[in-house]
């Protein structure tokens, strides 16, 4: 459908690196039990790494990505796609007018809850600890943990931030 639409290459099997990632989701789906929301990210990645004008240092990335996004559970890449909501004014939560100056972890938290719609920020910080560990959002700041790392992009690393364009681009 996809490649009908113009929006994929014809020769999307033409590098071994696209030819591994597909490998690669299809292991997810062989191996793993996909829930929907891991499954929507890894199609979503594998997609975006064959359409027509993916930059070439984006076909690399990709693998990478779908590697990365293999480590998650759904509530880890619900946070995610919360703060990449966030960042991009898809917001039902209020916010400072400038996302770099906020630094409350416990404020983080409870905006991605909210913005989750469950608003229980203890479930957010029970995802938060593999998330810093995968480089996807920056750690908690202060000796007692109560500040988060600065970021222009609400928590979200240049990593982070690059899996989230790959997930939503795709949906």
């Amino acid at each position: 459908e996809y490649g009908e639409k113009g929006r994929i290459k014809e020769d999307y099997f033409a590098t071994h690196k696209e030819q591994v990632s597909f490998c690669e989701l299809l292991k997810f789906i062989d191996e793993d039990v996909p829930d929907e929301e891991r499954f929507k990210a890894m199609k979503s990645i594998f997609l975006a790494s064959i359409t027509n004008d993916i930059k070439e240092e984006d076909k690399e990335l990709s693998y990478e990505l779908l590697k990365i996004c293999r480590k998650l559970t759904s509530g880890e890449l619900l946070v995610l796609k919360a703060a990449y909501d966030i960042l991009n004014g898809k917001s039902n939560v209020v916010l400072p007018p400038k996302l770099e100056d906020f630094h409350s972890a416990s404020g983080w938290l409870d905006a991605i809850s909210k913005q989750m719609g469950h608003n229980m920020p203890s479930l957010v910080e029970m995802y938060e600890k593999n998330l810093i560990e995968l480089k996807l959002i920056t750690e908690r700041t202060f000796s007692d943990r109560s500040g988060i790392g600065k970021t222009k992009h609400f928590r979200l690393t240049d990593l982070g931030l690059k899996l989230c364009i790959f997930i939503s681009k795709y949906p």
